[in-house]
């Protein structure tokens, strides 16, 4: 039997990711300022070469002592625009046994808490990777603006499910200059919005998605909509649940229905370019 496209109809909610979503983390807006990626990668390629090469005994502790270090350089190239000259500094050897192991583990987290036994720490994304500076990598963005005001004037829900602390999402805000108010998700979660302090299993666990249902209650999960940029953690995990998923690629210019074989089942979302074309589909 021919299975539904998607179905705007019945949307009421639309969540969305952030890193990849909401601006392209590969892109450099501002000439000579690296993309929010070149970022990453300066944390997360120095810590691992630093800790790579220190003492087994002193590993558990190493994570404080590289975020504070790495903190106060990342400030500096940042500053200088030099983030792309430190990142080739790294031997490519080091790179590409970071990159081997991350494809074992599956995450940043994963990769540096199993490979130096680091007992769940979050210095990766808690202690660095929030102290990046988004207003020296983004600019202001009234077309999302526009976009959001668009999807709010049509009384849908907003909402963001992400993966990042709550202080990277504000400086995100701040940066493209839209209010994280907008995405009230109602009482009972402790913040504005779903983050990495109040969901515990980040994705691709079920756990966040299980929370959106939990929060908005709706008569049928497929009321809810996620926008994200990752085709297994952002399309994938939510279909699994019912929820409709539309999949930002930054890269087709068209608007294409597509379908993921999940459990047998063939399950339909939205491809598009980015997020303005909401305004197409919704």
């Amino acid at each position: 039997m021919e299975q539904k496209k998607f179905n705007k109809d019945i949307v009421k909610h639309v969540i969305f990711d952030i890193d990849g979503t909401l601006y392209e983390k590969n892109k450099e807006y501002k000439q000579g300022k690296g993309s929010v990626q070149t970022a990453h990668d300066f944390f997360i390629f120095s810590a691992w070469h630093l800790m790579s090469n220190k003492p087994s005994q002193h590993k558990k502790i190493a994570d404080y002592l590289i975020a504070d270090h790495l903190v106060e350089e990342y400030g500096f190239h940042a500053k200088q625009g030099t983030l792309k000259q430190e990142i080739e500094k790294i031997p490519e050897k080091s790179k590409l046994e970071y990159l081997s192991k991350l494809k074992k583990h599956g995450s940043n987290g994963k990769t540096f808490n199993n490979e130096f036994n680091l007992n769940n720490s979050k210095f990766l994304h808690e202690t660095m990777i929030q102290h990046i500076d988004f207003h020296s990598i983004l600019n202001k963005d009234e077309k999302l603006q526009g976009t959001f005001d668009y999807l709010k004037n049509k009384d849908y829900n907003l909402g963001i499910l992400t993966t990042e602390t709550y202080k990277t999402a504000k400086d995100v805000a701040s940066a493209m200059g839209f209010d994280l108010k907008d995405f009230h998700m109602g009482p009972g979660i402790g913040q504005l919005i779903l983050c990495s302090k109040n969901v515990k299993n980040k994705k691709p666990s079920l756990e966040g998605f299980e929370k959106l249902i939990n929060i908005y209650k709706p008569s049928n999960p497929s009321e809810i909509v996620y926008v994200g940029d990752h085709l297994i953690k952002d399309i994938e995990t939510p279909l699994k649940l019912g929820i409709q998923a539309i999949h930002v690629t930054n890269k087709t210019d068209k608007i294409i229905h597509k379908t993921l074989k999940i459990n047998n089942q063939d399950k339909n979302y939205l491809e598009i370019k980015d997020v303005y074309n909401l305004k197409e589909v919704l």
